[in-house]
């Protein structure tokens, strides 16, 4: 097992992925505003060959969406200049309602998604939103690798020692086929050892990297438990500890006003549209 905690984005880049996104966004909107004027939503109601046509374009579509996301996101930590505002919550429940979204789009892929917490509940000091995308990373990069038959595994768990108790939350796929030190590279997609861009499974390498930086922005940081020809495992080592009560005579925040870079389309299908067959864009599947 190894630990990376590595962050080679340089601050420079964050502007840079900024502007790239927003003229992807830009174009990806009027691209889909002409897409639904020559196949309208009823047209495809009637038609369901022409849903399938329909739905290979929605597959590109929001490819290129959870592109845009990912560059949005990466370019928002490097640009923050306050730490999260962190909420006491259960992590067990965010986990399990974040399963319980993707079960159906992993059946689509011929695979089944598991959810195993040594927990009834774990309450403690998070920001909802953002351990959301680090396990959307997460389930992104363990369904793309993991063949049909075999089970994607979610887990909370915790280790007991004389520093007392530390919990981790784990995705464990069966579908990577590289050592310990490939998959820590994972994590930077600047490292000469990551896999090349071409590879089975390998998108355009954001997602880990984007993973890594919010473990650490949440206070903790990632492992990866692999086995060659059997299963890897990327695990969120993060702190149990109580949010901050604010100082005497100040209200407590809620939370961080919510992010949402996907322009109200299906935050899910944004998040995995990367892992999945374009029957999951069917038009049933995108509400």
């Amino acid at each position: 097992m190894g630990n990376y905690s590595e962050d080679r984005w340089p601050k420079m880049m964050a502007p840079i992925l900024a502007d790239i996104s927003s003229q992807l966004r830009a174009a990806l909107s009027t691209l889909h505003l002409a897409a639904g004027q020559l196949i309208p939503a009823d047209a495809r109601e009637k038609d369901p060959e022409l849903d399938a046509k329909a739905a290979r374009l929605d597959q590109s579509y929001y490819q290129l969406l959870r592109l845009a996301t990912n560059l949005s996101l990466l370019s928002h930590l490097r640009q923050r200049e306050a730490p999260l505002q962190l909420v006491d919550l259960d992590i067990v429940e965010i986990v399990s309602e974040v399963c319980a979204q993707a079960e159906s789009l992993a059946h689509l892929r011929g695979i089944e998604l598991k959810f195993d917490s040594q927990f009834k509940e774990l309450v403690c000091a998070t920001d909802r939103f953002w351990l959301e995308q680090l396990l959307f990373q997460f389930l992104s990069n363990a369904f793309k690798v993991t063949p049909p038959g075999q089970a994607v595994t979610v887990q909370l768990y915790q280790s007991n020692d004389k520093d007392g108790v530390h919990p981790y939350l784990a995705v464990r796929d069966e579908g990577h086929c590289f050592p310990t030190e490939c998959a820590l590279s994972s994590f930077d997609m600047f490292s000469k050892q990551s896999p090349p861009l071409s590879a089975p499974g390998r998108g355009a390498g954001f997602g880990l990297t984007l993973a890594n930086m919010i473990a650490g922005e949440l206070g903790g940081y990632l492992l990866v438990e692999a086995q060659p020809d059997s299963y890897t495992r990327f695990i969120f080592s993060f702190p149990l500890r109580k949010a901050p009560k604010p100082p005497k005579g100040q209200k407590g925040t809620v939370s961080d006003v919510p992010l949402d870079y996907t322009g109200g389309f299906n935050r899910v299908l944004v998040a995995l549209a990367d892992a999945l067959p374009a029957q999951a864009f069917l038009l049933r599947n995108e509400g």
